[in-house]
């Protein structure tokens, strides 16, 4: 008769209960990796979303400040994002 904590190991190596456990394979919506996430995104996905995201928020400041010099209008020092 096996016993309880070796039926629990071999759930767990089979990855029966990694779907229990909210650790389901599931494909990124955006790559389509097959992995284990917990949302609709894969990680490396969604931190390449939010450089992209930050790098076009940073060249809409440039932009806005470059329109405000052409119409005479300094913005304030120690406004700019690195």
């Amino acid at each position: 008769m096996n016993s309880p904590l070796k039926e629990l190991g071999k759930l767990f190596l089979s990855g029966k209960i990694g779907a229990i456990m909210g650790e389901e394979k599931r494909r990124c919506m955006i790559c389509g990796k097959a992995m284990a996430i917990k949302g609709a995104i894969c990680d490396p996905c969604q931190e390449r979303i939010h450089r992209e995201a930050r790098g076009q928020q940073a060249d809409v400041r440039g932009q806005a400040e470059k329109e405000l010099k052409k119409h005479g209008v300094n913005p304030e020092p120690g406004t700019k994002q690195k």
